[in-house]
């Protein structure tokens, strides 16, 4: 005859509490009563510890008055344990992966009444401690030029916790710290010369004593490219703008003054030429005019013309001499 799990712990269950009350003839029994316990599980996030973080089994052990206790196997929920000892019994329940690996733990108080079945809850979460987190970056290690990574590691309802990654010259990066078990949002920033060129965001998990592992593989890249200024200038060949000064209104034949040429300062080097009254009179930014040209009315011209002569720019004025 085949025996369900439930009534091999019944049969278990009864031995541990027949040790318990002891097997004299004379044995007057105690009062006892049951506990079914009902399990409920975790549930796994994106980012899993390197471990398999299913539930195949459970562990369940209590401590009662006197301090008496039991310990019993399950692989499923509900489990009932019969003829325990009245009074409060602090339950712990021990969630195992097929490996027998402890995954989770839950605990529990519950008051054990005469012939009666208490039912309690027990809710299996996560192991308290400290967990290990390795995340793995990789990019195209020709298309970014200075990278560097930004990421931050936010518990449920908690503030940010920077991570500081070891960033490679061959296109990857990577970070290994310890953080409490729980669950965690982790935001990953790849920058090239601070401007984001790739991201990613998950939920992770950490579980105590095991190491959770992360990697992100980053082919698509947002490049920002390089950047060039500039600087426009223009040459259309227009005329040189040419300012005559000192230029007098008249002069007597017993005068003489100095007349001058310039021309903008952003223009390129220049050459005067001097008329008067259609005749070359001279060369150079200065022309001297003396009254002894005779009385008389004088146009005055200033040719300037570029280094190469591809622009050039005259300009003109007008004097008298007369007698003193």
């Amino acid at each position: 005859m085949h025996l369900t799990h439930l009534t091999r712990f019944h049969i278990l269950a009864l031995a541990a509490a027949l040790a318990l009350a002891g097997c004299g003839r004379f044995s007057i029994p105690e009062p006892v009563g049951d506990l079914e316990i009902v399990f409920e599980d975790f549930s796994a996030k994106s980012i899993l510890p390197s471990v398999d973080m299913t539930i195949d089994g459970y562990r369940v052990s209590g401590i009662g008055p006197d301090g008496r206790s039991f310990q019993v196997s399950s692989w499923e929920s509900p489990v009932t344990i019969i003829g325990l000892t009245i009074g409060d019994w602090q339950i712990t329940v021990d969630g195992m992966n097929v490996e027998g690996l402890i995954i989770g733990r839950g605990t529990a108080t519950a008051r054990i009444h005469t012939t009666a079945t208490t039912t309690t809850s027990v809710l299996i979460s996560p192991l308290y401690g400290q967990g290990s987190l390795r995340v793995s970056l990789s990019w195209p290690v020709a298309e970014i030029e200075s990278p560097t990574v930004s990421a931050e590691l936010t518990p449920t309802g908690g503030a940010p916790t920077s991570l500081p990654f070891n960033v490679g010259t061959d296109g990857t990066a990577e970070y290994l710290g310890t953080a409490s078990a729980g669950y965690y949002t982790l935001t990953i920033r790849l920058e090239d010369t601070g401007v984001t060129v790739a991201g990613a965001t998950e939920t992770i998990r950490i579980l105590s004593g095991h190491e959770t592992t992360g990697t992100f593989s980053f082919t698509e890249i947002n490049s920002p490219g390089g950047s060039v200024e500039i600087e426009i200038t223009w040459d259309m060949n227009d005329p040189i703008t040419v300012v005559l000064s000192n230029v007098p209104v008249q002069i007597t034949t017993s005068q003489s003054v100095t007349l001058s040429a310039s021309a903008p300062a952003e223009t390129d080097p220049v050459s005067f030429t001097w008329y008067l009254n259609g005749s070359a009179a001279g060369t150079g930014p200065t022309l001297t005019v003396a009254g002894s040209l005779g009385i008389g009315y004088y146009r005055v011209d200033a040719v300037a013309v570029n280094t190469d002569g591809s622009r050039s720019g005259s300009t003109s004025a007008t004097f008298t001499i007369i007698n003193p």
